[in-house]
């Protein structure tokens, strides 16, 4: 977990300050059906259910429901980024977050608020169906749409399978 905006984050992200908190998450994606509406060419649509266990200077569950926009490429740019996905939708933790609360001048966090992430995605050709990711995990108020509070970043790492 970093104490950077998202914005901070995306335009400088070799400047990070770390915090002695992280996540351990789950999820399952699935594809919003074959029909032509939910695909367009290397664009498919999603939703993905995840579930994350906070530790370090927050201990709680956080439940996110994002609807996922992935990018997939057969030619890896840089030799590594063979796909780009999006995700936004709502979530909720089981407490209302610390180090969001320490962001906000209220020093206040909605338990529920938005979710959104970025992410790059490697996929080796050795392993079919298998791929790694690094993403901005991002929890925010919308500008206080849900009421004052504040927000997080997390730059987290996974594997996929896919079936």
């Amino acid at each position: 977990m970093t104490d950077q905006s998202a914005g901070r984050f995306l335009s400088s992200p070799l400047n990070m300050t770390f915090l002695r908190s992280g996540l351990t998450g789950v999820s399952l994606e699935v594809p919003l059906g074959a029909a032509a509406e939910f695909r367009l060419g290397s664009l498919q649509m999603g939703i993905e259910a995840q579930i994350v266990r906070h530790s370090g200077l927050q201990l709680h569950w956080e439940f996110n429901l994002p609807i996922t926009l992935r990018w997939r490429s057969t030619t890896p740019y840089f030799g590594m980024v063979d796909g780009l996905g999006l995700g936004i939708g709502p979530s909720h933790a089981t407490r209302a977050p610390v180090v969001e609360a320490s962001r906000h001048r209220s020093g206040f966090s909605a338990r529920s608020i938005v979710y959104w992430h970025i992410e790059l995605e490697h996929r080796p050709t050795r392993t079919p169906g298998t791929s790694a990711f690094w993403r901005l995990h991002h929890r925010s108020d919308a500008f206080e749409t849900f009421g004052p509070g504040g927000s997080s970043n997390v730059l987290a790492m996974g594997l996929r399978f896919s079936m």
